[in-house]
This record gives structure tokens, sequence and C-alpha cells, in this order.
């Protein structure tokens, strides 16, 4: 690994669902990589279990579960690239780093913008007519850039309960948040809710819970929206 890479596993950046999915594909020994990063046997047993036979979906479920369990520390590219390391895989410590400093694009999903202050009830009767449960914070210009994506995708269950998920965002210090879009990508009226439980635009971050209906999955895209200095 080079030297700045090296740097790099001081990474504070969160480790985003995507990468998750792309690092997915790429390891082979999931088990090792999972104690590095903190599962216990039980947790791999499990994750093994309810997804038998399906390799590549275990490798996801078992970094995913551990992006959903880390709190102190939080799931950032640092901690994933040392755990990499540690298991052999410098290669794709690497690559988490590389992939982790690529631009996301701006892209605004076109039928809700993000709102303004005079135009927030209109957004916002808009999303509840097309069957969409978004959430707007904040405003936005055409000059911002996405600064953080995360979707959250869960299934339909059989059982009478709510699945939860927590998006968050830490800013960098040369960040300054604007806006942040929940956006709801089943437009039916089945999807869940979203509500902002810490932080927002001005703020140092944003901290976001959606909650599917009962006896449903949901579908979120969580966008994030600044500046930089």
């Amino acid at each position: 690994m080079a030297s700045n890479d090296v740097q790099d596993q001081d990474n504070t950046a969160l480790a985003s669902e995507t990468l998750l999915q792309d690092l997915a594909e790429k390891i082979v020994e999931w088990r090792f990589l999972g104690r590095r990063l903190g599962l216990d046997e039980g947790q791999l047993d499990n994750i093994e279990r309810d997804n038998r036979g399906e390799s590549k979906e275990i490798k996801y479920k078992t970094l995913l579960h551990w992006k959903r369990q880390s709190v102190q520390p939080p799931a950032t590219i640092g901690c994933l690239a040392k755990a990499l390391t540690e298991v052999g895989r410098a290669d794709l410590a690497v690559f988490v780093v590389q992939e982790s400093k690529k631009p996301i694009p701006q892209v605004i999903p076109r039928k809700i913008p993000l709102a303004t202050k005079r135009n927030h009830a209109s957004i916002t009767k808009k999303a509840n007519m097309t069957g969409r449960h978004n959430m707007v914070l904040g405003d936005n210009s055409a000059e911002d850039f996405v600064l953080y994506t995360e979707r959250c995708r869960e299934d339909y269950v059989l059982i009478p309960q709510r699945k939860e998920h927590i998006f968050q965002y830490h800013k960098k210090p040369n960040e300054t948040i604007t806006g942040v879009l929940v956006y709801d990508n089943w437009d039916d009226d089945t999807g869940g809710t979203a509500h902002r439980i810490a932080g927002g635009p001005g703020e140092n971050c944003i901290k976001v819970k959606v909650t599917s209906q009962i006896l449903r999955g949901m579908d979120f895209t969580f966008f994030v929206y600044g500046h930089k200095c």
C-alpha cells in the first residue's frame, strides 16, 4: 500500500452502502474480515444461515451489519481499510480509500427538487400527491454539490413489525451543509416515513431515521447537499 493510502486509514468518511456492495464482489474470506470488523461468531452464523447459498449477499450483509451496528467508532473508510489490511487484503484497502475519494455526481431528482423557503409547502404537497413520503430540509442552489448519498432498501416482512434505518453524515471541516433530501423511491404510497433526529442545514451533521409501515418494506435515498470552501 502506498504511504498516502496508509495515512488514509485515518479517513473519517463514512462507508456508503454502494461502496460496500462493490466491495462484497471482491472479498473472499468474509468471516475473517467480519471478525476484524467486530462481529462475533453468532452474528456471522446468523448472516450465513439467513442467506444460505447466496455468497455475494452473505458478504454484503456482513459489511452492512458492521455499518449499522457501528456507533463508536463509526463505520468509517479508515476502519474498513485497516481491517482489510489486517486480513491481508491491502489491495482492497487501497480500493476502498480510492473509491471514497471519487466525486459524487450532482444528481438531484427532477420530480422533487430541494425546497426553498417559499415553495417548501408546495413540494411537500406534490410529494404526497405522487405517493412519495419525502423529507426536505433547507435551501439548495445549482452551485451546490452532493456531499453524500446513501440508499436503504428493505424487503417486505411477513410479521407485524416495522423496519428502521438511520442515515447520518458528519461534515468535513471545509464543508457547509445547505440541504437534505430523503427521497422515497416508491411512488405508490406504501413507503415509510422519515424523521430528523439531529442536525441539519448549517450544522455539523445530519441524522435521520426512516421507518417502514407495518408489514411493509421501504426504499429511500439520502442526499446531503452543500458546498466546499
